[in-house]
């Protein structure tokens, strides 16, 4: 289950929730999970700078957190995974910057935090060589 949530954000679109979808069970089924949970917040630069600032004590926006139920997955039906949070209004301006489209940029960032929650990860070069490997292997099979 994918339960997405727009915090203070003030439109909702079915593309966004489709693309979110989309990213998520293409991510877990690449890593062989059918049954899950995952909760993705939609948020600001506002307030994702707070929670950046509490929880990783970093004063700025980013694009995306993610924040893992648990190290250790049993495998259980239904597992809660964790959550993953996108500022919208920084994914807009990196889809600027790159030159693609906006719902590309969230489908990017979707693959990223679903990775964290499975345990990748990109504070060394070995895994970070190996994250992207899968994030490419995610939008693949996303294009196909």
């Amino acid at each position: 289950m994918i339960d997405i949530i727009y915090d203070g954000i003030r439109y909702r679109q079915k593309r966004i929730d489709n693309q979110i979808t989309k990213a998520v069970e293409t991510v877990f089924g690449m890593c062989g999970v059918s049954e899950y949970t995952v909760t993705v917040m939609l948020t600001g630069d506002n307030r994702m700078r707070d929670i950046n600032r509490k929880q990783r004590s970093i004063d700025k926006t980013t694009d995306v957190l993610s924040f893992p139920a648990t190290d250790d997955f049993k495998g259980d039906s239904d597992e809660f995974f964790g959550d993953i949070v996108i500022s919208l209004p920084k994914a807009r301006r990196q889809a600027r910057t790159y030159g693609q489209h906006f719902l590309k940029e969230i489908t990017f960032l979707t693959i990223h935090g679903s990775l964290h929650l499975l345990g990748y990860d990109h504070i060394y070069d070995a895994q970070e060589k190996k994250m992207r490997k899968a994030q490419r292997e995610a939008i693949a099979r996303i294009e196909e």
